[in-house]
């Protein structure tokens, strides 16, 4: 059984685990004088060599700087960017790796836990719109006439969930969602899935109660 289709029937979702570095292939970033001489200092000709770290992945907390050349991932060798993406869609958020690189024409192993694109080592759960434990139809032209409004996405049930975590009642009307208007239910899902996305979730929402009092809510999307 391959990876995808483990983590399919497990998560619902693919785990990607993300190492959190910028780079490129060494043999194809090497083609001028000056790429050569660069080549020559690095003392290697094939690898993954890094222009960045990014803040809060994988390598930020790990032994890698700018200037590495990743040249293996556990038993593979690493002689590409493509090497590197294969050799990382085998793991899942959690798990531990060995980085080969050079560093200063010296071979150097370090250890990375990998984490997921949210910079932390959970597995990601296929969340969809029953996270939020609420029903919801489009506004009604009665209300929009009451209130004077042309768009927004009513709550007509709340359960427990996420949107009752976060306060909110029976008869809200949705009209934005992290600074989307919302005219329907698929337009919340879109920002929902975005947002699940995010280094953040969370979904901030602002609206109306048909007594016309308006409220902003922020509804706490992690997952256990």
């Amino acid at each position: 059984m391959t990876k995808i289709v483990s983590d399919l029937k497990q998560y619902g979702t693919v785990q990607r685990a993300m190492l959190g570095i910028r780079g490129g292939s060494v043999g194809e970033m090497m083609g001028s004088d000056e790429e050569k001489k660069k080549e020559k200092e690095l003392g290697v000709v094939d690898g993954v060599i890094i222009s960045e770290i990014v803040e809060g992945g994988s390598a930020s907390s790990a032994d890698i700087k700018v200037d590495d050349v990743i040249v293996g991932i556990d038993e593979k060798t690493v002689k590409t960017f493509a090497d590197l993406q294969e050799a990382l869609a085998k793991h899942r958020p959690g798990d531990k790796i060995k980085v080969k690189l050079i560093r200063n024409k010296k071979e150097k192993i370090v250890e990375v836990t990998l984490r997921n694109e949210q910079g932390n080592t959970k597995v990601v759960k296929n969340a969809g719109m029953e996270i939020l434990g609420a029903a919801f139809k489009e506004l009604p032209d009665d209300l929009k006439k009451q209130l004077n409004l042309s768009y927004g996405l009513q709550v007509t049930g709340i359960s427990s969930g996420k949107m009752a975590d976060a306060g909110i009642r029976k008869g809200f009307i949705i009209l934005k969602a992290n600074g989307n208007p919302v005219h329907k239910v698929e337009e919340l899902e879109e920002t929902l899935k975005s947002a699940i996305k995010s280094p953040d979730q969370v979904l901030f929402l602002t609206g109306i109660f048909p007594s016309g009092r308006r409220a902003n809510y922020a509804v706490d999307l992690t997952q256990e």
